[in-house]
């Protein structure tokens, strides 16, 4: 696993410390990450005139990087965390991606809150992690 890989996931371990200015910092480290991931992508040639959405058999698949794909199931997922500081934290920082990333629509995001769930009690066998 490169560094920048380390980078990126423990920006999710910061996510949901109990420290304020660590979860805080994190949040601003992942948005402006994924802003310049998404930029690329979005001027990438696979993603010049696609669609938002693109099928994937029963779900809907996000036309987007593969970063902010990623981040989205986790945050998602860290919803329904117990540990102590990670509700807060990935709460906050879906409330500044969706903000900042306004075209990707709540219908989505409650899809794969749905799915997220089914997963968890365990009604589906194709869980992504």
């Amino acid at each position: 696993m490169s560094a920048q890989n380390r980078r990126f996931l423990q920006l999710f371990w910061d996510l949901a410390s109990l420290n304020d200015q660590a979860q805080s910092a994190a949040a601003t480290i992942l948005l402006r990450t994924l802003a310049a991931t998404e930029e690329k992508y979005r001027s990438s040639a696979d993603a010049a005139g696609s669609d938002l959405f693109v099928s994937g058999g029963d779900q809907t698949k996000l036309a987007c990087s593969d970063e902010l794909s990623y981040t989205l199931k986790r945050l998602l997922r860290g919803l329904q965390s117990s540990r102590d500081g990670a509700r807060r934290g990935f709460s906050s920082a879906l409330a500044e991606i969706l903000a900042y990333f306004s075209y990707i629509p709540l219908s989505y995001i409650l899809e794969q809150l749905s799915v997220v769930r089914i997963c968890d009690i365990g009604l589906c066998c194709n869980r992504v992690k």
